[in-house]
């Protein structure tokens, strides 16, 4: 029987989905709510054409099913910057600390051309009309032979199969199904961590690597101000120089000049006066992104419930199949949990004998 697959989602995960689908000859239609493609990858360009991370930024050698994906789509990656010295501030009072960071620290790479070349990839490999965008699934309702999606204009979608990438909270609290989905599930949903949801990331742009010059590795350590982890986010090829890191939770409370006013001084007063001459500040506080956190009903702790057994089953006979980052039962929230989820997701479908 012909199927036809519909897709929620146009992060890493979804669109890695449908990229495997299109590899077995298995046309998709990816439903995103965004007005833009990448999820919780979003690769800015900010002043003097300088790439800022704004979402996921790093992984590692261990995490082998993102690695296989950048070798597939031929997208390069180099290591993150950590020789020289870095700062620790384990007070307020008190002159940072400097120290020079263990060289057999594990690696942390980054990709070459940003993050978001991946999703540009993913994205170029499929039909140019099989994603479309500002679209909100409202509810998804059970047929006979198939599921029946409504976006949020009251149109209609009919799918044999579909492949949710949604983070499992918000899944749960922005989309109604018919008939519920047994209640222990749901639960399961609503108590599940949100990776990137609380996260608050920044980065400044500057001329030239001031930090290089006085040998300083751009990285920062603080448990006392504003910023509590900093990284050089220079680019591969060392045409465009930047600080990248966190913000910690207070930052929330106050306006983005005031934000950009705190971490600065905090830059200066460890790394001296050069770090007051950027020439650009962008931040994002992943809170406010509406399609990637929606408020928890009680408390829930990072990577709560990531890989749930709940996220390994299938729904609906076999049609609702569950993908993202948070349902991987290893590296869940990390970008090679999104891109393993989708690797599960799609021998859930072939495994449905769809071809």
């Amino acid at each position: 029987m012909e199927k036809n697959i519909i897709i929620i989602g146009a992060g890493l995960a979804g669109l890695t989905c449908a990229y495997l689908l299109q590899k077995q000859g298995i046309a998709t239609i990816v439903l995103e709510a965004r007005t833009r493609l990448g999820g919780r990858i979003d690769t800015i360009q900010a002043a003097e054409k300088t790439n800022i991370e704004m979402g996921a930024t790093w992984f590692g050698s261990k995490h082998v099913h993102f690695t296989q994906l950048l070798k597939e789509l031929e997208i390069g990656s180099f290591a993150q910057k950590m020789d020289g010295i870095a700062f620790f501030e384990p007070m307020s009072f008190e002159p940072a600390q400097q120290f020079q960071i263990p060289a057999n620290q594990e690696t942390s790479y980054r990709v070459q051309g940003g993050t978001a070349e991946v999703i540009r990839k993913l994205a170029a490999s499929l039909p140019s009309d099989s994603i479309k965008k500002a679209v909100q699934i409202k509810t998804i309702s059970q047929r006979k032979k198939d599921l029946l999606l409504t976006d949020q204009k009251g149109q209609t979608y009919s799918a044999s199969h579909v492949i949710s990438t949604l983070p499992p909270n918000l899944l749960a609290q922005s989309i109604q199904f018919e008939p519920a989905l047994p209640e222990q599930v749901f639960s399961i949903f609503q108590q599940t961590h949100t990776w990137m949801s609380e996260s608050i990331k920044f980065g400044l742009v500057y001329k030239s690597p001031f930090w290089e010059k006085k040998g300083f590795s751009g990285t920062m350590f603080s448990q006392c101000s504003i910023s509590p982890e900093l990284y050089d986010h220079s680019n591969y090829e060392g045409t465009t120089y930047a600080l990248k890191g966190f913000l910690s939770g207070q930052a929330m409370h106050f306006d983005q000049e005031k934000r950009k006013t705190m971490i600065v001084e905090q830059l200066a007063k460890a790394m001296g006066p050069e770090a007051r001459d950027f020439i650009a500040y962008e931040d994002r506080l992943w809170s406010e992104e509406v399609f990637t956190h929606t408020p928890y009903k009680s408390y829930v702790m990072a990577h709560q419930n990531n890989g749930h057994e709940v996220y390994q089953n299938t729904y609906y006979q076999g049609k609702l199949i569950l993908s993202g980052t948070e349902t991987a039962n290893q590296f869940g929230g990390y970008m090679d949990g999104a891109v393993s989820s989708a690797i599960r997701a799609i021998q859930e479908i072939l495994r449905d004998d769809i071809i």
